[in-house]
C-alpha cells in the first residue's frame, strides 16, 4: 500500500519503521528537516521537510494516489487540518492520532475513519497491567467492553491437561469468552478446536467481555499460593 504520514517524531518514526519491515511504500512529511534527513537516513524512504497542513506539499507527497494517510503530528490541530485535506484529497482511509479525547467529535467531523486515542491506549495498557498482571497483550474489539489477550497456562493448573471443551464446561467458566489461538512451548500457534488439549506452558489467545475478566482469569491461571 501507498502510505503517507504527518509527524516524523517519536511515534511516527516507530509507524514508519514498521510499515517499511511490512513493504508498504511510505512517504514522510515533517517540518523539521534533521526529523525528515533522519528517517531518510535510516529508512530510505521519500521524505518531505514542509507543513502536512500545506496543500502544495501534500501535491507533492502524492496524497491523492495514497491508500492511507495517517495523522502523527503532535498536535491534534494539525492532525485535524491534514485529516481533512486528506479525505478533501479523495483518501479513502483516513488514521488519526489523537492526544487529547476532547477532540473526538473534531475528528469524526473532518473524516477520520479511525482515531487512536493516545490517552486511553495508555491508560488501558497500564490498569491492565495493574489489575491483571497476568496478561500480555491486551486489545479493544469494537466500541464495546470486549478485548482479545493472550494468557499463560502455569503449569498444573486447575485446566492443564483439558481440552477447549471441557474448560468451558467447569463450573464458573464465564459463558461469553472465546478461545481464538493457542500458543506452544515451541511457539507454533494453532487455531483450537474443542477437542484442542491445553497443556501446562502454553499460552492461549482468549476474547472476553472485561467484566468478567477476574473469573475467567480465576479458570485459567490462577494466582500462586502464598509462601508460608
Amino acid at each position: 500500500m501507498y502510505v503517507v504520514v504527518a509527524g516524523g517524531g517519536h511515534m511516527g518514526t516507530h509507524l514508519v519503521a514498521r510499515l517499511v519491515a511490512e513493504g508498504h511504500e511510505t512517504v514522510v512529511i515533517d517540518v523539521d528537516r534533521e526529523v525528515t534527513e533522519r528517517i531518510f537516513s535510516e529508512q530510505g524512504v521519500v521524505v518531505f521537510t514542509g507543513s502536512a497542513t500545506d496543500l502544495g506539499v501534500l501535491e507533492e507527497a502524492g496524497l491523492k494516489r495514497a491508500d492511507v494517510a495517517v495523522a502523527m503530528t503532535g498536535r491534534d490541530s494539525d492532525n485535524l487540518a491534514f485529516c481533512l485535506l486528506a479525505r478533501h484529497c479523495g483518501v479513502a482511509r483516513v488514521l488519526a492520532r489523537m492526544l487529547n479525547p476532547r477532540y473526538e467529535v473534531p475528528y469524526k467531523l473532518v473524516g477520520a475513519t479511525k482515531i487512536h486515542s493516545e490517552a486511553n491506549i495508555l491508560v488501558d495498557s497500564f490498569m491492565t497491567s495493574i489489575d491483571y498482571p497476568e496478561i500480555g497483550g491486551l486489545m479493544q474489539v469494537g466500541r464495546g467492553d470486549l478485548v482479545a489477550f493472550d494468557v499463560p497456562i502455569p503449569m498444573g493448573s486447575a485446566v492443564d491437561g483439558l481440552t477447549i471443551a471441557d474448560i468451558v464446561q467447569r463450573p464458573g467458566f464465564p459463558k461469553r469468552c472465546v478461545f481464538i489461538g493457542v500458543e506452544r512451548e515451541n511457539g507454533d500457534v494453532e487455531v483450537p478446536k474443542g477437542a484442542t488439549v491445553i497443556h501446562g506452558g502454553a499460552r492461549v489467545i482468549v476474547a472476553a467481555h472485561r467484566p468478567d475478566l477476574p473469573q475467567l482469569l480465576r479458570q485459567l491461571a490462577p494466582p500462586p499460593a502464598p509462601q508460608a
